[in-house]
């Protein structure tokens, strides 16, 4: 049990850093994020019936908006 939470704390923390590189406009920030959750979207595109490359597109599209879109509304604070 305390593996899965050294795993998530650490999973978490990564999160955080790429969340406060996002504010702070760095460069490549926001490949950072789309790398960090490209396993699961590709696993999700699965089960859309449509073009992977297309619905890939639209999931990190999402997910970056989804992102800064809620970065800017609590005002993330690393």
């Amino acid at each position: 049990m305390e593996k899965q939470s050294a795993a998530g704390t650490k999973e978490q923390k990564e999160f955080a850093e790429i969340c406060a590189a996002i504010v702070q406009a760095e460069e490549g920030s926001q490949e950072r994020l789309i790398a960090y959750f490209q396993q699961d979207m590709q696993k999700l595109s699965r089960y859309i019936r449509l073009p992977e490359e297309e619905i890939m597109q639209a999931l990190q599209t999402d997910l970056l908006e989804y992102v800064i879109r809620k970065i800017k509304s609590t005002e993330f604070q690393s």
